[in-house]
């Protein structure tokens, strides 16, 4: 904890070794925040049951000298044969309570706390001690189905402000799993954008409710059920036939939720392409048949 950094501030270092049958061989360190200041990282260190539930344990390191002696703890997650020395969590004391100081000089997870089958953490600070509760880790897989499958221009299959129009129905489901302990905490809120055409300056395609291209979205979801909404929107008259319509949708958990949090490794965009009805046979491939004659009359010969 007393390693000098960058500025002569003790901003400490925290070393890896790995155990071997005769000796410890030196397998890296853990990083931490780069900004030169007074930290004493490493000052606590604890090495905690799974948290992530990735099925290796992880590391908690404390910094009670960061943020002008308010301090924070660095969580790092473990992998096959060592830990990862990017950490994956800063808690700053700032975060928690205004009055926290020295927030770090101790830490220890070894223990459910408050009876959710997650182990929780215990960290020291100055005059106060402060529970920092698990929550589940959730994998969602977001699709998006279209119905037509095309966009017939040809057929305009329903009226929308006043003129006949191509409408199209986006369905987009989220389907949760979660490999956390327990049976706790499985109900969450997702919020999420749907935009359509997201490249293009004009719009093709608007939604029926907005009249817009952008629309933002919520709804609850559990785990291990599907949770779908509808998007119907209807395609503007335009002369660019060529370029499919994108629908996008992107994603997070609700901040304000209490619930689970969202795997880091969880893509968080679906994006799906409709493309034009060409009538180019079952394939969908149109290949040009052009043939040009030319003959020549020269008058007077």
């Amino acid at each position: 904890p007393m390693y000098l950094g960058g500025q002569s501030k003790e901003t400490g270092r925290v070393y890896i070794y790995k155990v071997g049958q005769l000796l410890l061989t030196s397998n890296g360190t853990l990083r931490a925040d780069k900004k030169p200041q007074d930290s004493r990282f490493g000052y606590s260190l604890a090495a905690v049951p799974d948290l992530n539930h990735d099925g290796f344990n992880d590391v908690v390191v404390g910094a009670p000298l960061e943020d002008g002696h308010r301090g924070a703890v660095y969580v790092y997650h473990g992998s096959r044969g060592t830990i990862l020395p990017q950490y994956q969590q800063r808690i700053e004391a700032s975060s928690l309570h205004p009055s926290l100081s020295y927030f770090g000089r101790s830490v220890d997870g070894q223990m459910d706390l408050d009876g959710d089958e997650l182990v929780d953490l215990a960290v020291g600070a100055q005059g106060a001690a402060v529970v920092l509760r698990s929550r589940r880790i959730v994998q969602v897989n977001a699709s998006l189905a279209v119905h037509p499958a095309s966009i017939n221009v040809l057929q305009k299959n329903c009226p929308r402000h006043g003129q006949d129009s191509v409408c199209v129905t986006a369905t987009v489901c989220f389907r949760a799993t979660s490999r956390s302990p327990g049976r706790g905490d499985r109900h969450f809120g997702i919020e999420y954008s749907v935009a359509l055409d997201d490249r293009k300056f004009g719009a093709r395609a608007v939604f029926d409710d907005t009249s817009q291209k952008l629309v933002q979205k919520r709804l609850r979801a559990s785990v291990g059920r599907a949770a779908c909404q509808p998007l119907p929107f209807h395609v503007i008259d335009t002369t660019d036939y060529l370029r499919p319509v994108s629908v996008t949708v992107t994603f997070a958990l609700s901040d304000s939720d209490p619930g689970p949090v969202l795997d880091e490794r969880s893509a968080t965009t679906v994006k799906k392409l409709i493309p034009f009805f060409k009538d180019c046979g079952e394939d969908n491939e149109c290949v040009t048949d052009l043939v040009l004659q030319a003959s020549m009359d020269l008058a007077g010969s």
